[in-house]
Parts: C-alpha cells; sequence; structure tokens
C-alpha cells in the first residue's frame, strides 16, 4: 500500500475519485470550486489530502482551533476509496489521518458520514477505532 501526500498541484489526478465519491453519496461537486479550495487549504498548510496507490482512495483532512477554547481540531473532511479497496485498505486510510492530524498536535479527532452512504458499517468502525457520536447535524434545503 502506498500513501502519498498530494501537492496543490497534483489536484486535478483525484477529481475522477471525488466525482465517484459524490455519485455515491448522492451530493453535487463543483470541481472548479473544490480544486481552487483545497489549493488554498493544502498552501496554507492547514490541511493535507493523502491518496492510496495515487488513483485507487483519497482522504482531505484540515486542523482549525476550537472556537470555544483553542484546541486544535483535525477533520476528516472527506473519504473515498474505489470499492475492491475498501475494508483493510479503507482501515489503513483512517489510520493515516489519524497519525497526520496527532503529529500536527491535535487533541482531537472528528469524523463523520454522509446519511446518504450506508452507515451501519461507517459506524462500527468508527466506534472500533473510540470514537463517539457527540453531535448531529441537521440540514434544510433552502
Amino acid at each position: 500500500m502506498i500513501v502519498t501526500e498530494l501537492r496543490s498541484d497534483r489536484i486535478p489526478t483525484i477529481l475522477p475519485l471525488v466525482l465517484a465519491m459524490c455519485k455515491e453519496v448522492k451530493e453535487t461537486v463543483d470541481l472548479v470550486y473544490f480544486t481552487n479550495t483545497w489549493r488554498g487549504i493544502l498552501d496554507n498548510g492547514s490541511g493535507s489530502i493523502f491518496t492510496f496507490n495515487r488513483t485507487n482512495g483519497v482522504i482531505g483532512c484540515l486542523t482549525t482551533h476550537h472556537p470555544l477554547n483553542g484546541s486544535l481540531v483535525a477533520y476528516l473532511m472527506f473519504e473515498y476509496m474505489k470499492p475492491e479497496y475498501r475494508g483493510k485498505y479503507g482501515i489503513r486510510m483512517f489510520q493515516q489521518f489519524e497519525s497526520w492530524a496527532k503529529d500536527r498536535g491535535s487533541v482531537s479527532s472528528c469524523a463523520g458520514h454522509n446519511h446518504n452512504e450506508p452507515t451501519d458499517e461507517h459506524s462500527a468502525m468508527l466506534l472500533r477505532h473510540g470514537y463517539t457520536s457527540r453531535e448531529t447535524i441537521w440540514v434544510k434545503e433552502l
């Protein structure tokens, strides 16, 4: 398994994975906006994107200071593995996120899931890795 940290000029190489992810969870994506946003995040050092074997999986993560107490918190913003690489390799990518967060000095890490995706397996994996459910985000289309 080869995990590579992506440079901002390489974001176009992951766009097919981003499209596949959005199709699977029934979300729309503006690829120009995605590219520009993540280019800024990578260039200012507040986040990273990692790929698995370059084209088989991707995770995007960032850190920010908690607005109530200033502690550094890491967020897994997106993740996608091609179906044939899920399971063991998906767990390794998730562990890459946690290692990255610890290396940056984060005191906690946050990961969620889109309710348009199968949630039982994902929730079980988060629980096995020590995560607890602390909040639910409610969304209303306007």
